[in-house]
């Protein structure tokens, strides 16, 4: 057949399969049904499993979409006594059924998608959780990343359930915080973030990327059939008996949908104090602070920097039964046992300054604002400090000195700052060195270290130093380093600092006041880490952009 031959046939077929589709279309109205045409909406494979497809190809109906507790039933004719069944049988499971006419074509394109469906999915959850029952026998398989990359290249990767079970073992294995999933021209990239450093997982072919969006959207409660606009789940999985939130977010790329999951792991959160990494000289200092019955305390530093990690261990550290603490967050990541924990909400109008306002009227004695973002919410914050309230809260700035300048720019009055802080806390978190592998390294940097460190008193510098380089092994997947911990600097509020703060002072000001007082930098408090053999300077380099 030649080019203009196809090309005519081709025109001939779509002409009448638009006549097709009119004529449903107007059927639909007559009946008063809805209708769709599946040449413009695709199947939500995963949807396929709720009618067999022997029972579908009978009374040519099918489940074209599942959202929530929705499903979407497409059928030929909707008055045929056994669609009437199926559609009764899917309610009596706890299901709502909207039904849609569809047109004989629309009908067998939806049916040609039940040979991309393997028979390990008809089976698998919808119900926004999944359960990882082989996570034992996949954590052997997939203790580094090399070991997952065998694997994806060993697995039938058209078995979405199972691809995305290897993705979700290896990322708990693994302890890693987030997956992300980046479709390419040809290929899609998968990265875990682990210790808070991005690492290569391996690649999937495209058309495997769109059933694993799928079964995410679907696992999620998103619109499986939008694409261009960006969309927010969560799902749950089980696994032992414990529950792991996983929040989803999809983003509209170049080559397809970019999705991230975050990976909310309650046993990977550090709720102790001495697990932050606080020295016990610096600890001494701040315990007092955050146990005033009064006065507000920042945490400050970028996303990722474990700002709320550290709020929350406070929180457990403060939390007993004669103190009403509340926390207001966007959104709350952990539940914490005891303690009052609402969510904002800016499209609804419930907004930080909103709820702020509303929680001190539930009379609470500490409160914890996830983060201060506006001028209005600055100066409720202030106000609640100084009327018998402790208020932790969040700003983003690069360093403790900078939350002061910070406040005074969202128009804080110097006079109420200088009154209400207690302290800022400026951290970032460094990997730390996997104890199993690491070795030792020359001393080459070591004297270069101690001059960054002659401004500190000298009994906080270690006697016995040992610098130690990565490595890597199994029980680290490979990169060196196993778990993080925190670095800081904190900036404490001194009689002769509130009378600077009073002033509109500048960051230098800020700085050389707090030296005067014993002040030491988060690069100063990371190169003590190096010294003791905890990280290395090239880990201390990269989250503080300082070098010795």
């Amino acid at each position: 057949m030649d080019e203009l031959t196809q090309q005519r046939d081709d025109k001939l077929t779509d002409i009448h399969r638009g006549q097709e589709e009119s004529a449903c279309e107007l059927k639909a109205q007559k009946l008063g049904l809805n209708y769709i045409n599946l040449a413009h909406v695709p199947v939500e494979r995963d949807s396929l499993h709720f009618i067999p497809k022997e029972e579908a190809e009978r009374i040519r109906a099918i489940v074209i979409l599942k959202k929530g507790q929705t499903l979407k039933l497409g059928a030929v004719e909707p008055a045929n006594e056994e669609t009437k069944q199926v559609a009764e049988r899917l309610k009596s499971q706890g299901f709502n059924i909207e039904i849609f006419m569809i047109s004989i074509s629309s009908f067998k394109k939806a049916l040609d998608e039940f040979k991309f469906l393997p028979s390990q999915i008809k089976g698998a959850s919808t119900s926004g959780e999944i359960s990882l029952e082989k996570i034992e026998i996949l954590k052997k398989e997939l203790a580094t990343f090399a070991n997952l990359k065998t694997k994806l290249s060993q697995v039938n990767q058209t078995d979405t359930s199972a691809l995305l079970e290897i993705f979700l073992s290896a990322a708990l294995t693994l302890e890693v915080s987030d997956i992300h999933v980046e479709p390419q021209e040809n290929q899609t990239q998968i990265r875990f973030r682990l210790d808070g450093v991005l690492q290569d997982a391996g690649t999937v072919i495209k058309t495997v990327y769109e059933s694993v969006l799928s079964r995410i959207k679907l696992l999620s409660g998103l619109r499986l059939n939008v694409k261009d606009v960006p969309q927010d789940g969560r799902f749950t999985i089980k696994e032992d008996g414990a529950e792991v939130e996983v929040r989803v977010s999809i983003l509209p790329g170049a080559y397809g949908e970019y999705i991230v999951l975050r990976i909310l792991n309650p046993n990977a959160i550090k709720l102790n104090i001495k697990d932050l990494g606080f020295r016990d000289y610096l600890w001494q200092k701040l315990e007092p602070e955050i146990k005033k019955p009064s006065g507000i305390i920042l945490v400050t530093g970028p996303t990722g920097s474990g700002k709320t990690t550290t709020l929350y261990a406070f929180l457990k550290h403060l939390n007993q039964p004669g103190i009403k603490i509340i926390t207001l967050e966007d959104p709350i990541e952990y539940h914490l046992q005891g303690i009052d924990q609402s969510q904002v909400e800016p499209e609804k109008g419930y907004t930080f300054a909103q709820g702020l306002r509303s929680i001190l009227r539930q009379d609470p004695n500490i409160i914890l604002v996830g983060e201060i973002r506006d001028e209005e919410t600055a100066d409720v914050a202030l106000h609640a400090a100084l009327t018998g309230h402790l208020v932790f809260s969040t700003l983003h700035t690069n360093d403790a000195i900078g939350a002061i300048p910070r406040f005074l720019d969202l128009n804080a009055k110097s006079q109420i700052l200088a009154s209400a802080l207690n302290a800022a806390i400026g951290q970032r978190l460094v990997r730390k060195l996997c104890s199993s592998c690491k070795a030792p390294a020359d001393g080459d940097d070591v004297e270069k270290i101690k001059k960054n460190l002659s401004d500190i008193p000298e009994n906080i510098i270690p006697k016995e130093i040992t610098v130690y380089k990565k490595v890597g092994c199994e029980k680290c997947g490979g990169t060196g380093y196993k778990g993080r911990i925190g670095i800081y600097e904190v900036v404490f509020v001194s009689d002769s600092l509130e009378k600077l703060i009073a002033t509109n002072p500048s960051h230098q000001d800020i700085l050389t006041e707090a030296k005067k007082n014993g002040f030491i930098t988060m690069f100063q408090d990371g190169l003590l880490r190096v010294l003791e053999g905890e990280t290395t300077l090239e880990e201390i380099s990269r989250v503080t952009s300082s070098n010795v």
